[in-house]
């Protein structure tokens, strides 16, 4: 069975008040994106040290940090190595809070090029896996639409071309409805193209309007990505690792793309306990009709 998660600034920039959230719902993990209006390599050790107090208190572990490691420009050899040091502080972070997975990306999207940058990609992430390789921890790339690997089938394709053992995959199913460059299935076709790689899952639900061409956020079982299917398989494949939930969705305001790509800070973060509630309550309404 798997486990159950939230990333925390999706309900509340006060780390204390989405863990209470999360504890109400029987969650058990929370993944830490910005925290306090910081993102997780920015913070102190004493900041570190809080969050351990909060999440112990809890009953509950941290099991992912997610990092925005490679949300830069490929071309940009300044931003490239301030990555790098980004990375170094995640890693920090995440054997401090014994976390097992740093989430990472593979550079912004700038046109359909992708077989062609590949070798240039897997050069920049020598240094990283390196790092990963000393700390002994895993690097899970994100399918991101605004990223090179914006969908499953690129996810995989830099995985098995970058070699190691040390860089897997954040399966998000969500991410799949917006990835309208390179159209996919999210389930089955999607899960089954990444499953094998997958160490870690998050969780959000969209709806793709052919009419304006545009995505919309909403609710956990309302959208086109088939929760009730991977929810299923997941089950029947006996995943056993961590399902975080990532609403991107806000009930009563919408979420711009620059806070789609960048998330955080208290302004994304405003009205995420309503819409998390929401979702929550839809995932165990889901869990009910499969099992």
């Amino acid at each position: 069975m798997f486990k159950k998660g939230v990333i925390t600034d999706e309900i509340s920039q006060d780390l204390e008040a989405a863990a209470k959230l999360a504890a109400e719902y029987g969650l058990t993990g929370l993944e830490l994106r910005t925290v306090w209006n910081k993102g997780v390599h920015q913070l102190t050790d004493e900041e570190l040290d809080k969050v351990l107090e909060i999440a112990g208190s809890y009953k509950m572990e941290v099991p992912a940090i997610s990092s925005p490691f490679f949300k830069c420009e490929l071309t940009n050899p300044e931003e490239i190595a301030n990555h790098y040091e980004i990375l170094a502080k995640a890693i920090a972070a995440a054997k401090k809070l014994g976390a097992k997975y740093i989430r990472g990306f593979a550079f912004w999207r700038r046109g359909d090029n992708f077989d062609e940058l590949l070798p240039q990609i897997v050069e920049k992430f020598q240094q990283p896996i390196a790092m990963l390789k000393e700390a002994n921890l895993i690097l899970a790339l994100e399918n991101e639409p605004a990223t090179y690997n914006c969908n499953a089938a690129r996810t995989v394709q830099l995985i098995k071309a970058l070699d190691t053992p040390y860089v897997r995959a954040v399966w998000d199913a969500g991410n799949d409805i917006y990835s309208l460059a390179e159209p996919e299935e999210p389930y089955p076709q999607g899960y089954n193209i990444i499953k094998d790689y997958a160490v870690h899952m998050h969780m959000k639900d969209a709806v793709y309007d052919p009419e304006t061409g545009k995505v919309e956020g909403v609710a956990i079982g309302t959208g086109q990505t088939n929760w009730r299917g991977q929810l299923k398989a997941l089950l029947d494949d006996g995943y056993s690792g961590y399902v975080c939930l990532e609403t991107h969705y806000r009930p009563k305001s919408k979420l711009s793309e620059e806070q789609l790509n960048r998330p955080g800070g208290a302004d994304f973060s405003a009205l995420g306990d309503i819409a998390t509630r929401e979702c929550l309550e839809n995932w165990l309404a889901i869990m009910k009709e499969i099992s």
